[in-house]
């Protein structure tokens, strides 16, 4: 997720170009949505139209990723958990 991967420590530019910062976690994007929505107190349904007609054929239902090369090149390990991103996220945008 690109929030991840903007809490993660610069030296992620030392990392080869095969890797990746990940949490080690699955989520899916539905459950992200949820959760913002549901610090608002909507029911996201209710508000998003989803078309599979859009749907794009690299676009992807869950995303999976191993942290361990960022780990063993940078010593970088999550700290935050997608709850920890989503609070932070909304806590950004609530006062408007």
């Amino acid at each position: 997720m690109l929030i991840l991967i903007l809490l993660a420590n610069t030296s992620i530019l030392s990392i080869d170009k095969t890797g990746v910062i990940a949490t080690g976690q699955t989520r899916t994007l539905r459950e992200f949505v949820d959760l913002v929505f549901s610090e608002f107190g909507l029911n996201w349904p209710d508000h998003v139209i989803s078309d599979p007609a859009l749907y794009r054929p690299t676009d992807i239902a869950e995303g999976h990723a191993n942290p361990q090369k960022a780990f063993d090149q940078l010593g970088w390990k999550a700290t935050a958990t997608l709850e920890d991103v989503e609070r932070r996220m909304v806590a950004a945008i609530k006062p408007y």
